[in-house]
């Protein structure tokens, strides 16, 4: 499969690709989609000031899954960090389609590069972030 890093089994790439990337964001939850692009939720970032966001978790590193409470001290430790760095977030979800897979807590960042996105993914032992900035396409990156 074309695009999908080496290290990373291609099922496993395609379901992120495919997984709904939820922020709540002012009153709003918005469905954020790799390779698409979000005009209702750029106005909204651009409205608060930033242009470019990173959506990550801390939870099921590698895509191994972890207990409920692991997961949620992994969670407050990414929001701990994020908050530290004086970054602006909201809380978020990955939905993926695998109805057995838990959705898990994530955070979209906002303001961050895409190598400050990735090096807080690979901070937390993930495979791969959802970068995107106003105007462009929402895209899956590996933190390699």
């Amino acid at each position: 499969m074309s695009g999908v890093p080496h290290e990373i089994v291609p099922a496993v790439w395609e379901a992120y690709r495919r997984t709904t990337y939820r922020v709540k964001a002012g009153e709003r939850t918005y469905a954020l989609r790799v390779g698409e692009r979000h005009p209702e939720f750029d106005a909204w970032l651009a409205s608060q000031g930033t242009r470019c966001w990173a959506f990550v978790t801390a939870w099921n590193p590698r895509s191994r899954v972890l207990g409920e409470e692991e997961n949620r001290e992994r969670h407050a430790a990414l929001r701990r960090m994020v908050d530290e760095r004086g970054w602006l977030s909201w809380p978020g979800e990955g939905v993926g389609e695998d109805p057995s897979w838990v959705p898990e807590a994530s955070l979209l960042v906002a303001g961050i590069n895409r190598e400050e996105g990735k090096a807080l993914g690979r901070a937390f032992e993930q495979n791969a972030i959802v970068w995107g900035k106003v105007g462009g396409l929402a895209e899956l990156v590996a933190v390699e």
